[in-house]
């Protein structure tokens, strides 16, 4: 009779805990799955809340821009050609440097060695007991070291600064009155008269030699350049369409200057003809970019100017 008791009970046991063995199967099943789609617990939460909600912001978002393409190597980009100078103007810029470092170097041997001198003595040491005990066991002559006892008439003075002697500084306001007309130097109305020299007819005005350079604007389109180079600058392509579209059987005359008012401008010959030179490359830069965009280069002229700024371009009428 207790073994027909039992069975009913160990057959129930045996099912619950295959049940609770099935269900922490599936569990870890959901749980493995869950870190196999590499997706956090925010991410699962906020996609069963969008189920729930459900209408457009569950539909699948589009792909990335080119998730179909390849990756591309690092080591082939960029893969466009940069734009560089022509190689005339980078040869006239190295033999420019070529000629400057030249000229450092002859200058610097024109001008000598530099002058070696002495170092200063180092200062003497200070004359406290120490240093005056050290030269008189050396030597036997050296300052008297000071008397380290207080004199009898030097009594020490216990009295606070206020029970001393005043002092005789005093507060002394500043004057902001305007000074005596009389004492003032008397500056006549006109300008001294010019120092005279015998044998030599100095005039009473003199006048400042205005050199005669041309400070006029000049006309035409401007097409900027990176500086001392001949590379047109960025954003020009508006202009350069503008000059190839409104040509209208014109002759175009395109004026390049070869570098700014700066450090590197000058008015000695072969400084001029360094400017000249790159004023020559850029107004050919500028021609090039004209022959692409349709201009016959039968109607380009080129021109070359020391001084200026950029390119100026200019139609004429044939």
């Amino acid at each position: 009779m207790t073994s027909h008791r039992l069975r009913p009970v160990l057959s129930r046991s045996t099912t619950s805990f295959s049940r609770v063995r099935t269900g922490l199967g599936l569990v870890a099943s959901l749980l493995l799955l869950t870190g196999c789609q590499h997706r956090s617990a925010t991410d699962t939460t906020a996609d069963w809340v969008h189920g729930i909600e459900g209408g457009e912001i569950y539909r699948l978002r589009p792909p990335t821009p080119g998730f179909d393409q390849p990756f591309p190597h690092v080591g082939r980009t960029p893969t466009t050609t940069p734009e560089f100078p022509t190689p005339e103007a980078r040869a006239d810029l190295t033999r420019q440097l070529e000629a400057e470092r030249n000229y450092a170097q002859r200058a610097s041997a024109a001008n000598g060695p530099l002058l070696k001198t002495k170092a200063f003595a180092p200062p003497p040491p200070p004359g406290n007991g120490n240093s005056t005990t050290l030269i008189s066991q050396s030597g036997g002559h050296g300052r008297p070291a000071p008397s380290l006892t207080t004199p009898n008439n030097a009594a020490p003075s216990n009295s606070s600064p206020q029970q001393g002697k005043t002092s005789s500084l005093t507060y002394q306001p500043i004057s902001h009155a305007l000074p005596n007309s009389s004492t003032l130097p008397s500056v006549s109305a006109q300008p001294p008269t010019p120092i005279a020299f015998p044998g030599f007819a100095v005039p009473a005005t003199t006048t400042a030699a205005t050199p005669n350079f041309d400070i006029s604007n000049p006309g035409g389109t401007l097409i900027r350049f990176l500086p001392e180079t001949d590379q047109i600058s960025e954003n020009q392509d508006n202009r350069l369409q503008s000059l190839a579209d409104n040509r209208h059987n014109n002759i175009v005359i395109i004026r390049g200057f070869g570098t700014a008012l700066s450090a590197s401008a000058g008015l000695t010959p072969d400084d001029q003809r360094n400017e000249i030179t790159l004023g020559l490359l850029r107004a050919r830069a500028v021609a090039n970019n004209l022959i692409k965009r349709g201009v016959p280069a039968e109607v380009i002229q080129l021109r070359g100017d020391a001084i200026g700024d950029g390119v100026r371009v200019v139609y004429r009428i044939p």
